[in-house]
């Protein structure tokens, strides 16, 4: 994201040096500007390096791919929902960003304020950053960050250019409409503020906690963003991005996935990994569904366990014309039986409550009466 400020940096630099021609001050600050740029890069580069281990893929090639799938000149305003998100909740700033910018522009073409024509044109520079979102893909809220700011100050821009003229005419009128525009700016900050002023992450927290307390010890787990840092997470990174590849790969991989990694636990920290609904309810609210064999190879894997939390597991229905089922174990280890009545597993009768060893393979189950049992995952 930082590379779309080099063109800022470099006309910015242009204007503040560029009053009568390229001179040999100019030169100089331009290469010494340059070196330092790569050499900084170029450390933090070798830096980052070392920290990591030794990407198993084509680093040119990989950079180029990143670059084709953010930047979409084919598809003008991609991320546009979060722009008219963002003028929604900041109405007053956008308005008042957009004013500054049209006094500016008119200020420079008309040069009607010689002495600051430069001070424009560099005002004019720092909104480039916001021409990205006609063609950068990944402008989620958390990009405005980084682009906002500097085109920021085109709303203190207009205070300094039109509060003195007002003064000029009206003196009274002055104070009135400075704080009229205070007060705007306050009421809309507030408006858009005032939800978040409640810890929403709290239940975050718990969840975190909880799975602290269920599983002390590091153990594998899949969930939306890796959010159990000191845990392995295993599958994919599922944002947008990523579940445009999966889908795209046309593959199932999750079966695979609990044979070799035998995650222990999911966090259902997005609608695409919810076990309690059927891939029919989640596209009503996701525009991202697991392909239907994946869906199901969890579904059957995992029961639910806390909130968010689904723990390997098996849900085996008994009615009056089966009683016994025959199901299959991706992930091995120790189930305990969760059931009104003992059922019998490959043979042995248990008793509810009964922690038994269960190898990958398939496995019989029977029960003298109709009911449900659940075999999940031991917990020492």
């Amino acid at each position: 994201k930082a590379v779309f400020f080099l063109p800022v940096i470099a006309l910015l630099f242009m204007i503040a040096r560029f009053k009568h021609g390229i001179d040999d001050v100019l030169m100089v600050d331009v290469v010494v500007f340059s070196v330092a740029l790569m050499a900084s890069f170029s450390l933090l580069l070798l830096l980052h390096g070392i920290s990591v281990a030794s990407p198993n893929f084509d680093s040119i090639s990989f950079l180029q791919g990143t670059a084709s799938k953010v930047i979409q000149i084919q598809t003008l305003f991609p991320a546009r929902a979060y722009f008219f998100q963002s003028i929604s909740s900041d109405f007053v700033f956008w308005v008042t960003l957009f004013v500054g910018f049209i006094v500016t522009l008119q200020s420079l073409l008309t040069k009607a304020r010689p002495a600051s024509a430069r001070m424009d044109a560099c005002m004019i520079v720092l909104l480039l950053p916001l021409v990205t979102l006609l063609f950068y893909r990944n402008a989620f809220p958390y990009y405005y960050l980084l682009i906002v700011p500097f085109a920021a100050l085109f709303c203190g821009y207009i205070f300094q250019r039109t509060i003195p003229t007002v003064g000029v005419i009206e003196y009274h009128g002055f104070p009135v409409i400075a704080w009229a525009m205070v007060l705007s700016f306050f009421v809309s900050m507030l408006s858009s503020t005032a939800p978040n002023i409640e810890n929403q992450i709290r239940g975050q927290q718990r969840t975190v906690e909880v799975i602290h307390r269920i599983f002390p010890d590091p153990v594998t787990y899949i969930d939306r963003t890796s959010m159990i840092a000191s845990y392995p997470r295993v599958g994919f990174f599922m944002s947008t991005w990523g579940m445009e590849t999966y889908l795209k790969n046309n593959s199932p991989i999750f079966r695979e996935l609990l044979t070799t990694h035998a995650p222990k636990f999911i966090i259902a920290s997005t609608p695409i990994l919810d076990l309690s609904k059927t891939p029919e309810e989640i596209r009503a609210v996701s525009p991202y569904v697991l392909r239907d064999e994946d869906f199901f190879t969890l579904q059957e894997n995992f029961v639910h366990h806390w909130g968010l939390i689904y723990i390997a597991g098996k849900t085996l229905d008994f009615d009056s014309h089966r009683r016994a089922l025959d199901f299959e174990i991706l992930i091995p280890g120790r189930y305990q039986i969760e059931s009104e009545v003992s059922i019998s597993v490959n043979g042995v009768r248990h008793n509810p409550g009964s922690i038994i060893e269960l190898g990958s393979g398939n496995h019989t189950a029977t029960q003298e009466t109709a009911g449900t049992a659940v075999l999940r995952w031991a917990l020492d």
